[in-house]
């Protein structure tokens, strides 16, 4: 089930309504062509795009909060349920509203991609792999009284909050100020609650004093679950900070993998086969269906529903055993790149998210290995063994791909390349090119 018949009364026009105001409210109502060297028109179009965003931010709020009373209603509906037909319904029920939720923060990752210049490099930084929470948990009122004062004050700034978004968890807001002729990007906490207040300013005290021996004397006066509350920020703090500083200086080492990293200088330019799905979506409108097979070790299928196509597809691709990739499923994937940013026009995507149409993608990776052997880059599978061994040696959030027990090595001289879902993610979701991919890993390994 994608979304099934348990959707929100004008789940469909909202969602139409938050892309228009993520994505074009701006140009709509500037009205004119963008001139970017004419500062004061510049200032104008960002003033809108942030306006537009606001707009966004409040409906994606109040979508949440909504989806989220129905998903109480719901699991409190079955606790106490036995019969079967009524727990098959309720937990359908569950499935499509755990799909709206998808993405409805997924449009406001939009808004987050946007203000961090679609860059994965910062993306990464703002992820740490922690479990969504539910929207009830976050200090919602305060945040939106915060961002709402924050956004009017200036309009050349922008504050989203975090907890609406599928991956930003640095923080409580991100914050994007171009105000200045250097745009300059942040994450706040924000206080709220007499207790977090006290907590805040007591780690405010700690930092600046450096006394350790202070944390006794508030453990003793404060209790042990308000000093588990001060051990819980000391922990975000360092992750934040460190992930900041990496940013900032380029290099450090990451709070989670606890190894060291280095941000490239260099701007790499990935080409994209955007235009190719585009196609196929048109052409699926005709028959139903449209297959393309690209740079020899890529097969694409757009189908329209009610779809024939995983049957279809799978017996295409017969004899590649590696997993095709449902485009919908990037809903669920917190670092792909959101479908509202990719340039597949407005109907289609509204097609895709609404689940009138689906884009299968398979990448058939002996061939694009040898894609790479053809390209001067010496790439093979490794054995199940040498696999397990750089697994041993490998922090969880470093592994590499692995298929049926074997990662993929890409190497150049004596430096090495081990494929993580990083860049398979970019190829199957945001649509870049296999060689350009290849490309991108033959810069990197170079740039080490």
């Amino acid at each position: 089930m994608w979304l099934g018949e348990y959707k929100i009364d004008g789940f469909e026009e909202t969602i139409r309504k938050i892309n228009i105001y993520v994505t074009r409210y701006g140009i709509d109502k500037l009205n004119a062509p963008v001139n970017l060297k004419n500062k004061l028109q510049y200032n104008k179009f960002i003033s809108y795009v942030h306006e537009g965003f606001g707009l966004a931010q409040e409906e994606i709020i109040n979508t949440l909060l909504l989806i989220q009373q129905q998903k109480d209603e719901c699991k409190a509906k079955l606790k106490n349920e036995k019969n079967k037909e009524i727990l098959k319904t309720l937990k359908d029920k569950q499935e499509s509203l755990a799909n709206q939720e998808m993405i409805t923060r997924k449009l406001a990752d939009s808004i987050a991609w946007q203000l961090i210049g679609q860059f994965h490099y910062i993306a990464r930084r703002m992820y740490t792999g922690q479990n969504q929470l539910s929207i009830k948990s976050s200090n919602l009122s305060s945040g939106q009284e915060f961002v709402t004062r924050y956004n009017k004050e200036n309009t050349l700034r922008f504050a989203l909050l975090t907890d609406i978004t599928s991956f930003l968890q640095l923080g409580d807001v991100l914050v994007l100020d171009r105000s200045d002729s250097n745009p300059i990007i942040g994450v706040a906490e924000l206080k709220e609650g007499k207790k977090n207040e006290e907590t805040r300013e007591f780690l405010d005290f700690l930092y600046k004093s450096k006394c350790p021996k202070s944390m006794y004397y508030f453990a003793q006066e404060k209790g042990e679950k308000q000093f588990e509350q001060l051990m819980r920020m000391v922990k975000q703090d360092y992750k934040t900070a460190a992930n900041l500083s990496i940013l900032e200086k380029g290099s450090g080492r990451d709070p989670i993998s606890e190894i060291n990293v280095r941000i490239s200088e260099d701007i790499f330019i990935l080409q994209h086969y955007e235009d190719v799905v585009r196609h196929l979506l048109e052409k699926c409108d005709e028959k139903g269906w449209a297959i393309e097979h690209f740079e020899g070790c890529l097969s694409i299928g757009a189908y329209k529903f009610p779809f024939p196509g995983n049957q279809a597809f799978k017996a295409w691709v017969s004899g590649n055993n590696f997993p095709a990739s449902d485009l919908r499923s990037g809903f669920s994937i917190p670092l792909a790149m959101p479908i509202f940013l990719l340039n597949l026009g407005e109907e289609n995507v509204m097609d895709l998210t609404m689940g009138r149409k689906n884009v299968l993608i398979h990448l058939n990776i002996d061939e694009w290995i040898n894609l790479g052997l053809r390209n001067g880059l010496a790439c093979e599978w490794l054995s199940s063994k040498a696999t397990h061994k750089l697994l041993d040696k490998r922090n969880k959030q470093l592994r590499p791909y692995v298929f049926e027990n074997r990662a993929i090595k890409f190497a150049q001289g004596d430096k090495e390349y081990y494929v993580g879902d990083g860049i398979l993610v970019r190829i199957l979701f945001e649509f870049v090119k296999p060689s350009s991919g290849l490309s991108f890993i033959k810069h990197s390994i170079e740039d080490e």
